[in-house]
């Protein structure tokens, strides 16, 4: 198996794909029939140049998102953790890792992922948003309002990361209930 045996795996898969998966964003809708057969046939793409080239995450990530578009939470967790495993500190796979685990109301897994990823990428707003919002769901009250003045401390201009950071100390100061999702956040917001 060769290197040009994975790029023309990987290129099929990819274009197979087009823009049915989406990368730290919102979800897609669900897939029709002829998407999901789309779908399955690049998971069987992905798969195979993940046997080619066992060390490389990328491969995984997309196997997550798809069986995450596919409406398979489990099976998508479980392909981004294998890529996690791969790729530690990656700020993309735990992103995608974070959401999935937040999505399954795993919210202290997830923020127990997230935290050493927040001390590797002290710049990045969105791990630290993320990590609010899972210390947040989770009751880590005083952990989550320092997590998202970390978010505003770098994106002072993002309006929601200061409504978030209110929403926590609210919830802190016992004038708001501890939220169990991530909807339960928004609506708040």
């Amino acid at each position: 198996m060769s290197n040009t045996e994975y790029e023309s795996l990987w290129e099929q898969g990819c274009a197979l794909l087009g823009e049915r998966i989406n990368l730290d964003g919102n979800p897609l809708s669900s897939p029709g029939f002829f998407e999901r057969r789309r779908l399955r046939k690049a998971s069987t793409l992905f798969q195979a140049a993940a046997k080619v080239e066992p060390e490389n995450a990328a491969p995984l990530l997309f196997l997550g998102k798809i069986e995450e578009r596919l409406g398979n939470v489990d099976a998508c967790i479980e392909w981004l953790s294998q890529a996690n495993e791969l790729a530690p500190g990656n700020p993309i796979v735990a992103l995608e890792l974070g959401g999935a685990l937040g999505r399954a109301g795993r919210h202290v897994e997830s923020a127990s992922m997230m935290g050493p990823v927040a001390r590797l990428h002290p710049n990045d707003a969105r791990i630290h948003v993320n990590l609010g919002l899972s210390l947040l769901m989770s009751g880590q009250v005083d952990r989550a309002v320092q997590a998202f003045e970390n978010a505003t401390r770098i994106e002072p201009e993002q309006a929601t990361n200061a409504k978030l950071l209110n929403l926590a100390c609210a919830v802190a100061k016992g004038s708001k209930a501890v939220p169990k999702s991530e909807r339960e956040i928004f609506e708040s917001v």
